[in-house]
C-alpha cells in the first residue's frame, strides 16, 4: 500500500492545528510583504507565512516541516544583502519571529543579558542602555534588525558599532537557545552544557563551544531563540570628529598609528570616499580627563599624515554616528543597492582591497556609469588586526539592467573576497554558496554531515552553503515540499 505525499493543505492545515489560525496565511498580500530582500538578488516566494509568538511554536513549525518535508525559510527583520536562503524554485514556509522579543533577564551581578532573538537591535540597546550598560550591537541598521538574524547572517555574528574597537559581537554571546530543525531545543551553555547553572557568563567552560557552532551559520543549524550576552558599563562622555585627506594611504597610515597605540582612542573609525577621503571617529570615556586624552591622540596622528579639520557637513554626520541617530541609520534601508563588504587582514588588505576596487572601477567604465550606478566605499578598523570595508552600488529599480547588473558585480566582489581569502559580511542565500566554494573537502564534508545529523529532512533554511549542483537538485521540491 502506497501512501500519498502530503498535499499543500495538508501542510498549511497542520501548521493552523499547531499555532492557531490567527498565525498562518496564505493570503497573496501577506506574502508579497515577505518576496523582497534589501539586495539585488532573486527575491523569497513564500508559500505559506507563520508568525510564530513563541518558542513552542518555533518548533511545532519545525516539527511540521520536517514530518512533511516542507522548506522552511526563517524571517527576521528581513535585511538580507545576500539574497533568501530556499533554494530557487521552492515556495518555503517563512517563519517570522519578529514577535519574539521579550527581554528576560539583565543581570547585574554577571552583566550579561538574556533575551529572545526576535528583538530588533534598537530595542535591546535602548534597554540595556536604562541599567547604565553598553551591548555590542550593530551599527547599522538597528531598528530594522533582529538579533537573530545578526548572530546568523553576518560574519562573526555582527559587526557592531565599535568594530573598530572590539571587533565583531559573536565574542561576546555567551550561550544560544536554539530550536534544531527537528524540533529539539538545545541549550549550548546554561541549561544545557550544565542543568544546575542558571545564567551563562563564560563561554565554552564545560565541554566543546557548541555557541560558536551556531554563530554565523547563516540558520542552517537551527533557528535562535534566546541569547545570553556580555554587557559593557556605558561610557557618558562622548566626542565626535571629522578630517579629510586628499589620499586614502594618509587615512589608512593614520589608523595604522592610531590602532598601536595601548588604550584604543577609538570607538568607532570610518573612512568614505568622496571628493576627498573623510574620516570621522567616536571617542568614548568614563572620564572628561579620559575623554580629551582620546581625542588628543587621535588629533595628533591625523596631522602627521596631513588631515585637516572636516567641514560642518561631515562633522555633523560624525555626531550622528555617535548619537546612533537612527536617522542615519535608516538613509541605508531606503537605496535599492547592491554590497561587497566584507574584511581583510591586516596583511592582505591593501592589495586586496586595491583589487577589488579595480574590479569595480572596470565596470563602472563598462556598465555601471551608464545605468547610473555609482560605487560608495566605506571602510574602518576590524579591532586591531584587521580591516572592514564595503562598496555598495546604489541602484534605480525602474532602470532597466540595473538590478541585474548590481547582482553581477556584487557577485564577482564576493568571489574575489573569498578567492582573497577575505571574510564576507553576508553568510546569506547566494552569498553563502559563493563563499563554499573556498571550503576546503574536509570542511565541506563535516558541515554536510553536520547539517545532515542536525536536519536529516533538508528543510530548513534550504540553498544556504550548498555547491551550485546542490542547489540545483534542490530546486524543484519533491510534492511533499509543496506547501
Amino acid at each position: 500500500m502506497t501512501t500519498a505525499a502530503p498535499t499543500e493543505s495538508t501542510v498549511t492545515d497542520a501548521l493552523v492545528t499547531a499555532v492557531g489560525a490567527d498565525a498562518v496565511s496564505t493570503d497573496p498580500r501577506v506574502l508579497d510583504g515577505y518576496r523582497p530582500g534589501k539586495g539585488p538578488f532573486d527575491d523569497l516566494a513564500p508559500g505559506v507565512v507563520v508568525r510564530a509568538r513563541s518558542a513552542d511554536d518555533v518548533t511545532a513549525v519545525l516539527r511540521i516541516a520536517s514530518e512533511h518535508g516542507a522548506p522552511v525559510v526563517v524571517r527576521g527583520g528581513g535585511f538580507s544583502l545576500g539574497g533568501p536562503p530556499a533554494a530557487p524554485g521552492t515556495s518555503p514556509i517563512v517563519l517570522d519571529t519578529r514577535a519574539l522579543t521579550r527581554i528576560l533577564e539583565i543581570d547585574d551581578a554577571t552583566m550579561t543579558v538574556t533575551v529572545e532573538c526576535g528583538i530588533l537591535m534598537a530595542d535591546l540597546h535602548a534597554a540595556v542602555a536604562e541599567r547604565g550598560y553598553e551591548v555590542h550591537t550593530v551599527a547599522v541598521p538597528r531598528a530594522h534588525t533582529t538579533l537573530g538574524g545578526v548572530l546568523s547572517g553576518v560574519c562573526g555574528g555582527g559587526f557592531p558599532g565599535d568594530t573598530a574597537e572590539v571587533g565583531g559581537s559573536g565574542q561576546f554571546v555567551l550561550g544560544i537557545q536554539v530550536a534544531l530543525p527537528n524540533g529539539t531545543v538545545l541549550d549550548t551553555n546554561a541549561g544545557g552544557s550544565n542543568v544546575h547553572r542558571h545564567v551563562s557568563a563564560i563561554p565554552a567552560s564545560d565541554g566543546p563551544g557548541l555557541t560558536q557552532l551556531f554563530i554565523g551559520d547563516g540558520g542552517a543549524l537551527g533557528v535562535k531563540l534566546i541569547a545570553t550576552i556580555a554587557l559593557a558599563l556605558a561610557r557618558p562622555m562622548v566626542h565626535a570628529g571629522g578630517f579629510e585627506f586628499d589620499e586614502l594611504d594618509q587615512a589608512l597610515a593614520t589608523i595604522e598609528e592610531l590602532r598601536r597605540v595601548h588604550e584604543v582612542p577609538y570607538s568607532n573609525l570610518y573612512v568614505v570616499r568622496g571628493p576627498h577621503w573623510s574620516l570621522t571617529y567616536t571617542a568614548r570615556a568614563s572620564t572628561n580627563q579620559l575623554l580629551a586624552h582620546h581625542v588628543g591622540v587621535v588629533q595628533r596622528a591625523v596631522e602627521r599624515h596631513e588631515g585637516r579639520p572636516g567641514n560642518a557637513k561631515l562633522l555633523a554626520s560624525a555626531r550622528a554616528i555617535a548619537a546612533l541617530d537612527p536617522a542615519w541609520a535608516d538613509q541605508f534601508m531606503d537605496v535599492d543597492r547592491g554590497a561587497i563588504a566584507g574584511v581583510f587582514d591586516n596583511r592582505t588588505f591593501a592589495t586586496s582591497f586595491a583589487e577589488l576596487r579595480e574590479l569595480v572601477d572596470r565596470r563602472v567604465t563598462e556598465i555601471l556609469a551608464d545605468l547610473g550606478i555609482e560605487p560608495v566605499v566605506f571602510m574602518s578598523p576590524y579591532g586591531r588586526h584587521a580591516m572592514w570595508f564595503a562598496i555598495t552600488l546604489p541602484y534605480n529599480p525602474t532602470v532597466a539592467g540595473a538590478r541585474a547588473a548590481a547582482r553581477r558585480v556584487t557577485r564577482e566582489g564576493y568571489a574575489l573576497v573569498a578567492a582573497r581569502g577575505g571574510w564576507s559580511e553576508p553568510h546569506q542565500g547566494e552569498v553563502s554558496r559563493l563563499l563554499a566554494d573556498a571550503w576546503s573537502p574536509a570542511y565541506r564534508s563535516f558541515v554536510r554531515s553536520l547539517r545532515d545529523h542536525v536536519d536529516p529532512s533538508s528543510v530548513l533554511n534550504q540553498g544556504l552553503w550548498d555547491a551550485p549542483e546542490q542547489v540545483t537538485q534542490q530546486a524543484t521540491p519533491r510534492s511533499s515540499e509543496r506547501v
